[in-house]
């Protein structure tokens, strides 16, 4: 998991009051799925709530590289989902190689 994706992460979990999630440290312990409008980025543990939740405060958006995009996550099933979303089309796979540059 790259380190951007921890902070934001983090973020909307605090701002949720669900700081008390664990997040995966190791690359291998998260699932990536490209849509080719985005991606999304899942891992499941126990102090991750059954019940729906939706993460979309503080909204998140910047640019991945030259590519414009923004974030929501989702906690369900002992789930959480980071999705990744452009705005303006098409994002490549390797666009998770870029450096974060949030949007202020």
């Amino acid at each position: 998991m790259r380190d951007y994706e921890k902070e934001i992460i983090s973020k909307l979990l605090s701002e949720s009051g669900y700081a008390a999630v664990d997040i995966p440290a190791r690359e291998q312990d998260v699932s990536i799925i490209y849509t080719g409008v985005g991606y999304y980025l899942s891992f499941q543990n126990d102090t991750i709530p059954e019940e729906r939740i939706v993460l979309d405060r503080p909204v998140i958006s910047g640019y991945l590289g030259d590519t414009q995009v923004g974030f929501v996550a989702f906690m369900e099933n002992s789930t959480f989902t980071l999705e990744c979303y452009t705005y303006n089309g098409h994002i490549p796979e390797n666009c998770r190689d870029n450096k974060f540059v949030e949007k202020v």
